[in-house]
């Protein structure tokens, strides 16, 4: 069996199953089969793409258009990536001059000129973790991380079409690694599909047009969208790579010999 298969060809047997003898309602079923297609690579899949991005001049970089959401988000060093971290602080409105040309945020007041309470630390200071002669005790638990040098982002959304990766304007790098979840769809390509999927997007399309026809309490639709539950149950299982062993070792994990008295 192929590794992958192309929605085209998923669309076409569902219209052969249903007894179609023509494409004329090939976009009705192609829409219902991008609908199944997008649940199980967002819900199942979880299908992990990797892209370098080129920063622009207002650090900003602009994410593909199947983004769904990130995974890892760095600067490629060698054989290595440094991960930036997340900052919700970062502003979502951009900046403009005065002819409406994009600008970076940048401090316009030198860093003599800020008042101390707006530098100085404004959280709690924990001292119990040492003893009484400063030496470390562990257990400092749920303070939050530290600081990274590599650089902050944070994810903007609802801006045109695509998603925006906005960094702080600290950051001098101008290319970025990014694994990001994709919600399996290429414009500019065509949608393959993993094969253990196949199935339960042809149920999925069988489901829909049953829905649409006869409504969702009749009897083709309900046993449509049974069907498509079950082989959606045994997609992900697939692609989990779960086997009998695996589910044994998960569910004797906790036991343990103890005394018999």
């Amino acid at each position: 069996m192929d590794s992958y298969v192309t929605l085209d060809k998923i669309v076409r047997q569902a219209l052969i199953a249903n007894g179609e003898e023509s494409l004329h309602k090939y976009s009705r079923y192609l829409l219902f089969a991008m609908e199944g297609a997008k649940d199980f690579y967002i819900d199942s899949a979880q299908d992990v793409k990797t892209v370098m991005l080129t920063m622009d001049s207002v650090k900003q970089a602009h994410l593909p258009s199947d983004f769904v959401d990130w995974v890892k988000v760095g600067i490629a060093i060698g054989d290595r990536i440094k991960v930036m971290g997340v900052c919700e602080s970062l502003p979502i409105l951009t900046k403009r001059d005065n002819c409406g040309n994009l600008q970076p945020y940048k401090s316009d007041v030198p860093i003599n000129d800020i008042p101390v309470d707006y530098l100085s630390y404004g959280g709690y200071y924990f001292f119990n973790y040492t003893n009484e002669w400063g030496e470390l005790l562990g257990g400092l638990y749920g303070i939050g991380g530290g600081y990274t040098d590599s650089g902050y982002f944070r994810v903007l959304r609802n801006q045109g079409n695509n998603a925006i990766l906005q960094f702080n304007s600290d950051v001098d790098n101008t290319d970025v690694y990014v694994e990001y979840i994709s919600n399996g769809f290429d414009p500019k390509a065509e949608t393959i599909i993993n094969s253990y999927a196949e199935k339960a997007i042809q149920f999925y399309i069988h489901w829909r047009v049953a829905w649409h026809k006869d409504g969702a309490s009749s009897g083709s639709a309900k046993e449509s969208e049974f069907q498509y539950y079950n082989e959606l149950r045994k997609a992900r299982i697939r692609v989990m790579g779960l086997t009998t062993r695996d589910v044994l070792e998960i569910s004797r994990k906790y036991y343990m010999q103890s005394p018999k008295m």
